[in-house]
């Protein structure tokens, strides 16, 4: 179960009582939890985590996907034809374009 949360003083609390499997089989004892909100800000960059094809594979035929998975979502804003290059060689662009979809 998935809620939205906001920023909140007063610690939160959670309870689940009674909930059953798809088998019919209730919860033996009753959960509880509590926590506390806090604002977040986000200091560290993002990295990437793996591309595929890899950097070491060779003879990948011409129409396999490139993809690059980063660490964390990405602002697709920030996904430019200069800031995300395909190049034939470390020095001629191939294409400048992308086909991100921010997640």
């Amino acid at each position: 179960v998935e809620a939205a949360l906001r920023q909140i003083e007063d610690p939160a609390a959670v309870a689940v009582v009674g909930v059953r499997d798809r088998a019919g089989n209730r919860m033996a004892t009753a959960f509880s939890s509590s926590f506390r909100t806090a604002q977040f800000v986000d200091t560290v960059p993002p990295t990437v985590v793996r591309t595929s094809p890899t950097g070491s594979q060779t003879d990948i035929p011409v129409n396999t996907p490139f993809t690059v998975e980063f660490s964390e979502r990405i602002d697709p804003t920030g996904v430019t034809g200069s800031s995300f290059l395909l190049r034939v060689n470390s020095t001629f662009p191939e294409c400048g374009g992308h086909g991100g979809d921010g997640g």
